[in-house]
């Protein structure tokens, strides 16, 4: 045993023997230890033994668990997995042999401290450490399993949207390099969809929309005289709206964020004193499972429909308000579905008739937006020709780009805002060559394509060029 070994094992026994229960003190001194574990892991650090910092760092996190620190204690455990991490990077720097316990280590502190901090609601500090364990890993060489902690770190993310962005292109990113092609399709469709829900106004309209006439329908609902066809026609538009949360524009199923639901529905009725406020049991959180499609008839209790319906035929005599008569509230009723309608219409069309990208671009501003959608357009349209016949077909969104750039339209290319014209016609060029299996063009398209594309889109072009040479 070496000298410095020796004094290293001589530090530890003397920091742990002040845990230890002793005579006439029934309470070891957690503080006392945590500061000398803490200065041994700092020391061993600077000598660069960073697999014995790391246990050190991981003394300091019991410390703080006996104390009943929990940011601490997950503070610690990240410190002690970049020590593991480093140990490991150092192994594989001078490629020497390894059973890799040191990156196993290190995926258990990391893992630790992502679950302490999900206990106490840090969701963004739980996503940047996925997001740090998945770039760690994939710098060692192992992009698949970078993949699951990429994915973790965008369904952790609760605030920004631009974060979660970043994760799946990096999962794409990672599933590109291993060749899962159709993954990365799916993880490019959940970014366009991230951005329809962000940016989408129409969205926003057809929430309040949705709030007031269901507000107005749950009053009526017992009513003789109300149209049957129209609360069906509602409730056919509702339950639509409501599962395209659960499936993607390229009609593929994902597990994209579901975003947030309209208000819960309160009906007010006037009475003597106050106004009284039923609040739908179908509304008492501010999400909804989106797998449940609503009825009209389903939003009030029996109870609840018996006391609006005495509350209409037989208003209380001192309100002094005036209340409109079946006929003209049937009329409100009509126009506000009216806008419903043309709302709703004119987003279903955005998300079936056009292909996705330019629904996204539309609804966008200029910006990081618009960025992400070229670069995800790109992306897809190149895996496009990388996949095969029977894979593609399962996305609409796929079909929908492919056939864009296949017409020759001056004015439909005109209109292309977020990608720049002479690289929108390079493109179709491209997809054109490809077609006609045009060998040389295709090269001779590379080079011009190179300067103007990102690491990621030459790895794929290149990708497709070895395999139209082959």
């Amino acid at each position: 045993m070496s000298r410095e070994t020796k004094d290293f094992m001589e530090a530890y026994r003397h920091t742990s023997a002040k845990l230890r229960k002793r005579f006439m003190r029934k309470k070891p001194d957690e503080n006392e230890a945590k500061e000398g574990f803490r200065h041994l892991a700092h020391t061993l650090e600077q000598e660069t033994t960073f697999s014995h910092s790391a246990f050190m760092t991981m003394a300091v996190a019991r410390c703080e668990e006996a104390l009943g620190n929990v940011a601490a204690q997950a503070e610690a455990l990240v410190l002690a997995g970049k020590s593991f991490l480093k140990a490991e990077a150092r192994k594989s720097l001078i490629k020497s042999f390894t059973f890799e316990d040191d990156l196993v280590d290190a995926m258990q502190c990391y893992d630790q401290a992502i679950e302490l901090y999900l206990q106490l609601k840090r969701f963004s500090f739980a996503a940047s450490l996925c997001l740090e364990v998945a770039q760690s890993l994939a710098a060692l060489g192992r992009d698949e399993d970078a993949i699951p902690y990429a994915l973790k770190a965008a369904g952790f993310e609760k605030k920004s949207s631009l974060s979660v962005v970043q994760s799946l292109l990096l999962a794409a990113h990672y599933q590109i390099n291993i060749h899962r092609y159709e993954d990365a399709v799916v993880s490019l469709f959940r970014v366009v969809d991230i951005v329809l829900d962000t940016c989408g106004c129409n969205a926003h309209v057809l929430e309040r929309l949705t709030s007031s006439l269901e507000k107005k329908l749950a009053v009526i609902g017992e009513d003789e005289d109300t149209d049957d066809e129209l609360v069906e026609d509602f409730d056919e538009l509702y339950n639509k709206r409501r599962l395209r949360s659960q499936v993607s524009i390229h009609g593929h199923p994902n597990s994209a964020p579901v975003p947030p639901t309209a208000a819960p529905i309160t009906i007010t009725t006037p009475t003597t004193n106050s106004s009284t406020e039923i609040t739908s049991k179908t509304s008492e959180t501010s999400t909804l499972p989106s797998s449940t499609p609503l009825s009209i008839s389903e939003k009030l209790s029996p109870v609840e429909k018996r006391f609006v319906r005495q509350q209409q035929l037989h208003p209380p005599s001192s309100s002094t308000a005036t209340q409109p008569s079946p006929q003209e509230e049937q009329v409100q009723v009509k126009k506000l579905y009216q806008t419903f309608c043309s709302v709703s219409g004119e987003l279903d069309s955005k998300m079936i008739d056009e292909d996705a990208f330019l629904a996204a671009v539309k609804i966008s501003t200029q910006g990081s937006y618009r960025e992400i959608i070229e670069d995800v357009e790109v992306q897809c349209l190149l895996l496009h020709s990388l996949l095969p016949r029977h894979i593609v077909a399962k996305y609409n969104g796929l079909i929908a780009l492919y056939k864009r750039y296949l017409l020759q339209d001056d004015e439909a290319s005109n209109n292309i805002v977020h990608i720049e014209q002479s690289k929108y016609i390079l493109l179709q060029s491209l997809i054109l060559s490809l077609q006609e299996h045009d060998r040389e063009m295709v090269c001779e398209l590379q080079g011009e394509l190179w300067p103007l594309f990102t690491v990621v889109q030459n790895q794929l072009l290149q990708r497709i060029v070895t395999k139209i040479m082959e």
